[in-house]
C-alpha cells in the first residue's frame, strides 16, 4: 500500500534524505501539515517548493524551484548562492531598510544609503548634435550655439535634483557653463566662451543625482 502523506512530527530529526524520497525531491505538500523544518532534513537534499520554508535550525542543501519560495528563519541566513549573486561577505554588506532604501558597503567603510545617478549623458555639441552614450536620456535638443536641452526618458520625481555638467576644454576657447529651466523632464545647459559669447563644444557631459 502506498503512503501519500507523512505527518512531519512522526519523522525523526535529520532523518529525511533524498534517497528515501521516490523522485529524489521533497515538496512541502508531501507532508501532512505542509511544513518542512530544518530539523527534519539531512544535509545535501534537494527541496522543491513554491510555498514557504520555515526553519529554526540549519537548512543546508540545494533549493531547486521554478518559483521563488518565502524563506523564514529564526536564525541568520549566513550565505547563499544564486544566479548572478554569490555572497562571500564576512560582514553586513547590503541592506534594504524599512523605507525601501538600498544601503551597501562597497569599500566605503560602512553600510549607508546609496543615492543613484538618475540620468547621465555624453554628447557631441558641434554640427548635428549626437549622443555618444547615455542613461535615461531620450534626446538632446539643439537650441542654437552653445545652448542645449537634455531630455530625460523617465521623469524625475521633482525639480530638486542635483545637476552637474561640463564641456571639453579647448585651449583657444575657454568655457564657463551654467544651467537653467530645470524641470522634471529636462534641463537646459549653456556654454560661454572667453569672448563672452555662446559657443559649441565637441564633448559635453552631464549627470543627474537625486
Amino acid at each position: 500500500m502506498a503512503i501519500s502523506k507523512i505527518k512531519s512530527n512522526s519523522i525523526a530529526d535529520d532523518a529525511i534524505t533524498s534517497d528515501k524520497v521516490a523522485d529524489g525531491t521533497l515538496v512541502a505538500s508531501d507532508l501532512l501539515d505542509n511544513t518542512i523544518t530544518g530539523a527534519k532534513l539531512a544535509t545535501d537534499i534537494d527541496i522543491s517548493t513554491s510555498g514557504n520554508i520555515t526553519t529554526t535550525g540549519d537548512l543546508t542543501g540545494t533549493l531547486a524551484t521554478a518559483s521563488q519560495p518565502n524563506i523564514t528563519s529564526v536564525g541568520t541566513l549566513t550565505s547563499f548562492t544564486s544566479t548572478g549573486i554569490d555572497d562571500n561577505a564576512t560582514a553586513n554588506a547590503l541592506t534594504i531598510d524599512s523605507s525601501s532604501n538600498l544601503q551597501f558597503n562597497s569599500g566605503y567603510g560602512s553600510v549607508a544609503t546609496a543615492y543613484g545617478c538618475r540620468a547621465w549623458v555624453n554628447f557631441n555639441g558641434t554640427g548635428t548634435v549626437a549622443i555618444n552614450a547615455s542613461g535615461n536620456v531620450s534626446s538632446i535638443t539643439d537650441n542654437g550655439t552653445g545652448d542645449y536641452t537634455i531630455n530625460f526618458a523617465t521623469a524625475m520625481p521633482d525639480n530638486d535634483y542635483s545637476f552637474t555638467h561640463g564641456a571639453l576644454y579647448a585651449v583657444s576657447n575657454g568655457f564657463y557653463h551654467v544651467y537653467q529651466n530645470q524641470t522634471t523632464t529636462s534641463c537646459d545647459v549653456l556654454f560661454v566662451a572667453s569672448t563672452n559669447a555662446l559657443a559649441d563644444s565637441s564633448s559635453v557631459s552631464a549627470t543627474v543625482h537625486r
